[in-house]
């Protein structure tokens, strides 16, 4: 077997049909569309061929079929003579680093994204006092960015993901995305691009989702990684079963540290692939700004190449 260095994308990488190519590939990816139906209650396949860009990026649908695309992924890399050496997931993609790792089996991951969705959506709705938004902050980094909201004051805006050197994504009210943006201009960014989500994920906004979550999340087994895994919310890797439960619980209203991971990722320089599981080639992209190379396998074709 191979060893990989295996890398989840998060919430915003979904697209229309993502996966039906793994799905008509492999009968193994066949029995995990059926069984991943099941268990979230969700026609998962039918929502993948019909829904269209907005109906999929409602937070409930987004994250049950991005999570059954990446295990798609993971299963065809394994049928093709692949294993994880090491492995993270950006955000909600690192409920499959957890599978990758040995942490939860199969069937709790759909089970748990369907609670986290559930959970999620349930929170942004209590906000009542402005709509929420994320938005990516491109050509600048944390240290500018977090400048900026701490000198202008602007109390409902969160660093959410600290995407590379050289992007950030900033999370709360939008007429506050809005105000910082010219200021962002000012100071280097070259754009400030709205993402595809419903809410203000990692961000204090989802503070009763993550309540709710570590509630949940003790009716769940946790077993100690049988391989190195990186959380986002510590960005290093983590070894607790029982820290590693009570940070997939943080992880909701926390920053996504993925530079800190690439970083570490680099400095250990593990001589093996790293690979993007899942739709879209988003981790491949920030891998590139840190001079990294990320090989995005989310369709059929791009595993296969992997081989040659």
């Amino acid at each position: 077997m191979e060893k990989l260095i295996v890398c989840f994308p998060g919430q915003g990488a979904q697209k229309p049909q993502m996966a039906l190519d793994l799905y008509n590939y492999s009968s193994k990816v066949k029995t995990l569309f059926e069984k991943a139906s099941d268990l979230t209650h969700l026609d998962l396949k039918k929502i993948l061929e019909e829904a269209d860009a907005t109906e999929l990026s409602k937070t409930i649908n987004a994250q049950s079929t991005i999570i059954l695309a990446e295990m798609s992924a993971l299963t065809v890399l394994k049928e093709q003579g692949f294993e994880a050496a090491c492995t993270a997931g950006f955000s909600l993609g690192e409920l499959c680093a957890y599978h990758a790792a040995g942490v939860i089996i199969e069937d709790d991951i759909f089970k748990i994204v369907k609670l986290r969705g559930t959970l999620m959506e349930k929170a942004a709705k209590q906000v009542q006092n402005d709509p929420l938004a994320m938005a990516a902050v491109v050509g600048c980094n944390r240290v500018i960015v977090d400048k900026l909201l701490k000198e202008n004051s602007f109390n409902n805006l969160y660093v959410a993901n600290d995407n590379s050197s050289k992007q950030v994504v900033l999370s709360g009210f939008d007429t506050e995305i809005d105000s910082i943006t010219p200021l962002l201009k000012e100071s280097g960014a070259r754009r400030v691009l709205k993402l595809r989500v419903e809410s203000a994920f990692h961000s204090p906004f989802m503070k009763l989702a993550e309540d709710e979550f570590r509630e949940e999340l003790k009716n769940f087994n946790f077993e100690t990684p049988s391989i190195p895994l990186y959380c986002n919310v510590t960005g290093k890797v983590e070894t607790d079963k029982n820290i590693i439960k009570d940070l997939a619980a943080k992880q909701i209203t926390h920053s996504v540290n993925w530079l800190s991971i690439m970083n570490d990722i680099n400095k250990k320089d593990m001589k093996v692939k790293i690979v993007e599981a899942g739709p879209g080639k988003v981790l491949s992209g920030l891998f590139k700004t840190e001079n990294m190379v990320c090989n995005p396998c989310g369709t059929i074709d791009q595993i296969l190449e992997l081989r040659k």
